[in-house]
């Protein structure tokens, strides 16, 4: 039997990743097959009435902008929201851990006009070569590398190596201390958006080892209060948990006053892990249709 646990880190990664693309695959072609296209968009309106629900329920207004685009869930919604309250029409960003280059946190701000660095560890599938609203760092970061490569990819594009408008961090694992070590060197952010691990729900504090890569298991990632803990040393603070209970959403402590209707506790902004029901909107996504924003 092949044990996959003897390769190195990066092919365990690599091959987890590609074994869930794969996953999915199957899986839409087996939707296809057994739902028609009437019975999967009624699903799609129970969902969301699902979520739209539990957002009102939630307390926090920020959760009924909820839209999925080009985010994994309802992220870009709220962030869309958040951005208007700073009125931040266009910006810059960095995001670790992009994926494909199909659905991430800043692909609705390439559209928008912004321009950033991505870094991750998988090719992208399309091209960003001569683009100069994007730059492109093919690496699997650690806490050794991260703030080289982040500097080297906004660099590429003349921008400023420390401060930037929004920074989003998502590579399943290590997180938490690949933010702690960009904070530290000095790079600041209007906004910071990072997943966390539903499962435990504040106070609970859980910090995943140091560089070692996710297993696939719920030992991952940070939990909620110990990215509070953490991004107030910074002087940040908590306003926001998307829907699904994946990512949550700071600013800095000088931009709280747009955000006097948000819930200040902790445990009143915590979203539970309830994952997996955002699939797509509208058509199937095209590389085609992010790279002509390029």
């Amino acid at each position: 039997m092949l044990n996959i646990i003897s390769f190195p880190r990066r092919i365990r990664i690599l091959i987890h990743r590609s074994l869930e693309r794969y996953i999915d695959a199957v899986a839409s072609k087996v939707q296809e097959k057994i739902l028609n296209i009437t019975v999967l968009r009624r699903l799609d309106v129970v969902f969301w009435s699902y979520f739209e629900k539990k957002a009102l329920d939630s307390g926090n207004p920020l959760l009924k902008y909820g839209r999925k685009y080009y985010s994994q869930n309802d992220e870009d919604g709220i962030l869309l929201e958040v951005l208007r309250r700073l009125n931040l029409s266009t910006g810059t960003f960095i995001e670790i851990g992009v994926g494909d280059g199909c659905e991430n946190n800043t692909i609705i701000l390439l559209m928008s006009g912004w321009a950033g660095a991505w870094i991750g560890a998988e090719d992208l599938s399309f091209p960003v070569s001569n683009s100069s609203k994007l730059s492109f760092r093919r690496c699997l970061v650690n806490t050794s590398t991260v703030v080289e490569e982040v500097g080297l990819g906004l660099c590429e594009l003349n921008l400023a190596s420390k401060t930037v408008d929004l920074l989003s961090i998502d590579i399943d694992s290590y997180d938490y201390h690949i933010c702690e070590q960009l904070l530290k060197s000095g790079l600041e952010a209007k906004v910071v958006i990072v997943e966390y691990n539903g499962k435990f729900p504040p106070p609970i504090r859980f910090v995943y080892p140091v560089d070692e890569p996710w297993d696939g298991t719920d030992f991952s990632g940070c939990s909620l209060q110990s990215w509070v803990d953490l991004l107030s040393r910074f002087n940040y603070s908590l306003i926001c948990c998307n829907v699904t209970g994946v990512n949550a959403f700071f600013v800095k402590n000088e931009y709280l006053e747009a955000f006097g209707d948000v819930p200040k506790k902790v445990d009143d902004i915590f979203m539970p892990a309830n994952y997996n029901w955002f699939v797509q909107c509208g058509h199937p996504v095209s590389a085609r249709t992010i790279s002509s924003f390029l």
